[in-house]
């Protein structure tokens, strides 16, 4: 009866903030609602009803290039009042939030960059936008990752030869025993780690022959379901990766087809917490030695953990189903420090999980990544977006984000100029890998530090969507929520000229670019005030912001008959 009340109140509250149908409430009755709304909303953990549409269902084609705004609830007027203003929706006199095109995304902005909101946030941002505009989020940039329990390792330690590859016989025995013996009677396939301490290489090389031997005799193990794996500890640097190529031509050598690596993790992968794979112990090029080792020797190679795929796939989905219960039109979720065959494995299992609703998966450009048996650095970043666009189209993903997450020290999605060291992409690269994602049937939401000039030329583009942040935000004291975090000297808070200025940007290059396709003689005076606009020229900006709204308006009306 109770769970019944709450929902009728929140559905009242959705029609009373609802464009197309508000009930005409005075003020006072409208702030009683919103506080019964408030204790609803916190009772029911959510909205009643479950949505039947999501950002999935936007026509870009038709209404433009999305545009999500990042920020905390204090926000939600400023880029509320910012979408209702904007000359598409005054000129075609639209009320529904996925014909509006944008959205508040629920987001902490902390010192180290985005973090995930909490309930309170989710409450208040979705409360403030109902019925107006859509809201989405991104449910951690990194994720909770768990490993797969391992066999005890066989320990091989400095000794009398004949005694060492004895003892090492007999310990793989016991490793091996609780998979052959399993309840069903039949073996249970496994792996189990040998490692060596203070023992000579040669003498390394004669155990290992003896074990692998006696596996294949069948004498210890069953072949074909039970093997070795190498598993060296390494030094960093230089010295770590002479430790490894070692262990791999050794592995080679006995016929152990599996080397797993134990590493001291350097700087870089303690500032990011952790790194992909081998990326976690070695550099870019350090690991391309290595993989091309491995692939001469035809022994694979990898870091020592092995990642629990299906715990990692279940935490990332207690993250979306709590923003879709939210009543969230997208949520976002990161896939670091995965590799590309790991990373296909959990958006498998995520999208099973939301056939209906959007959870779109995140590829972030400014880290190194592992897959195929290759690693792709800086210079190979188009390729393997392009590789990873191509493993989401095959699992049917809808929607799917680029961005940076190493926003905190500089790094932006496009470049400012041929010499820019921290932009990832230029403009014609963007555009071909837009094309090559539109082929395979994926719609990219583009993110990382973008500026207003960069919004009008992806709305030129007409790109499925675009997030923006620092373009939109001024700078503010250090509000209570953040004053623990000891990197954050001021908040970045979006502002409702700020937001306009953006939106007017993506809406004059969408619909210039239109109308030049076209034919009309309309794209020119657009695109001619477009350019004084990103310019940015002071003395003029009211009055060309005023002039470019009006034009955009009339093109709006031109394309909408």
């Amino acid at each position: 009866m109770y769970a019944d009340l709450f929902r009728e109140v929140l559905r009242h509250y959705e029609d009373a903030m609802r464009l197309d149908r508000p009930p005409q409430l005075p003020d006072d009755t409208l702030a009683s609602l919103r506080e019964l709304a408030v204790v609803a909303f916190d009772e029911l953990g959510g909205l009643p009803d479950p949505a039947e549409r999501s950002l999935r269902h936007y026509d870009h084609e038709r209404f433009g290039p999305y545009l999500g705004v990042s920020g905390e609830p204090s926000a939600a007027s400023a880029i509320v009042e910012a979408a209702l203003q904007s000359p598409k929706t005054t000129a075609l006199g639209l009320v529904d939030p996925l014909e509006i095109g944008v959205a508040h995304d629920a987001e902490r902005l902390g010192s180290i960059g985005e973090l995930p909101s909490g309930p309170d946030e989710y409450r208040e941002i979705r409360l403030s936008t109902l019925g107006r505009i859509l809201v989405s989020t991104n449910v951690g940039s990194r994720l909770n990752l768990r490993f797969y329990g391992r066999v005890h390792d066989i320990w091989v330690n400095e000794g009398p030869l004949q005694q060492i590859k004895k003892a090492a016989i007999e310990s793989a025995r016991r490793r091996f025993e609780p998979f052959l013996k399993t309840p069903d009677g039949q073996p249970r396939p496994t792996a189990v780690d040998i490692r060596f301490r203070g023992v000579s290489l040669p003498d390394q090389r004669t155990v290992l022959t003896a074990v692998v031997a006696a596996i294949q005799r069948g004498e210890i193990a069953v072949p074909g379901h039970h093997s070795l794996v190498l598993a060296p500890k390494v030094d960093k640097g230089s010295r770590g990766v002479g430790q490894a190529l070692e262990a791999i031509t050794l592995a080679s050598e006995v016929g152990v087809d599996s080397v797993a690596i134990e590493g001291e993790p350097r700087a870089a992968a303690d500032e990011m917490v952790s790194l992909p794979g081998l990326l976690q112990y070695f550099n870019a090029s350090e690991v391309k030695r290595l993989l091309a080792a491995a692939a001469r020797a035809q022994v694979s190679v990898s870091a020592k953990n092995r990642v629990d795929i299906e715990s990692v796939a279940r935490h990332v989905w207690t993250g979306l189903e709590a923003a879709r219960r939210m009543g969230l039109d997208l949520g976002k979720y990161s896939l670091l420090p995965l590799t590309l065959e790991e990373s296909a494995e959990v958006i498998e299992r995520v999208q099973a999980w939301f056939r209906d609703w959007t959870a779109a998966p995140v590829f972030y450009v400014d880290i190194d990544v592992i897959g195929g048996g290759r690693v792709f650095g800086r210079r190979q970043m188009m390729e393997a977006t392009q590789a990873w666009l191509e493993m989401a189209a095959d699992r049917h993903v809808p929607v799917v984000l680029v961005d940076t997450v190493r926003k905190s020290v500089g790094y932006h999605l496009l470049k400012q100029g041929a010499r820019d060291p921290k932009g990832i992409f230029r403009l014609d690269e963007l555009r071909e890998l837009d094309a090559f994602a539109r082929a395979h049937g994926v719609h990219v939401l583009w993110a990382g530090g973008i500026t207003v000039a960069q919004a009008y030329e992806l709305g030129r583009l007409g790109v499925f969507g675009l997030y923006v942040t620092s373009a939109v935000a001024s700078l503010r004291a250090v509000g209570p929520e953040h004053e623990s975090d000891p990197g954050l000297a001021a908040e970045r808070f979006p502002t409702e000229e700020g937001v306009s200025r953006v939106k007017l940007a993506i809406e004059a290059g969408f619909v210039e670019s239109r109308l030049a396709e076209a034919g009309s003689r309309s794209a020119s005076p657009i695109a001619a005030f477009a350019a004084e606009l990103v310019g940015r020229s002071a003395s003029r900006e009211a009055q060309v912001r005023r002039e470019l709204r009006e034009r955009v308006m009339e093109g709006w009306r031109e394309l909408a008959g």
